[in-house]
């Protein structure tokens, strides 16, 4: 299972330690979770969509609200670190897409 999380699979509803640790520390976990809908959609539901990892770098950026229209706007994230950004849109884009 360990290698599995190495290679930027979910392993079902479990976060890898250092992504948890960016998502919390940006304040993403307040409005997404792994698997369930909250404030904003789920990780999985956002991988389903099938954005590169540099699509949803841009998407973290400067949200497009017509995207989710079921969902309030997203607030832009300009502030949260490149480095940060990639390693948690890597992650995203690596969950399945079924």
């Amino acid at each position: 299972k360990q290698e599995s999380l190495e290679k930027g699979q979910s392993g079902g509803s479990e976060i890898p330690s250092e992504i948890k640790s960016l998502l919390s520390k940006n304040t993403c976990l307040g409005c997404h979770k792994m698997d369930k809908k909250l404030i904003g959609p789920s990780f999985l539901a956002i991988a389903k969509r099938g954005y590169t990892d540099k699509e949803l770098v841009q998407l973290i950026k400067e949200p497009v609200p017509e995207n989710w229209s079921d969902y309030p706007p997203m607030a832009p994230m300009a502030w949260v670190e490149d480095k940060q950004l990639e390693a948690m849109a890597v992650w995203i884009a690596s969950l399945p897409k079924e």
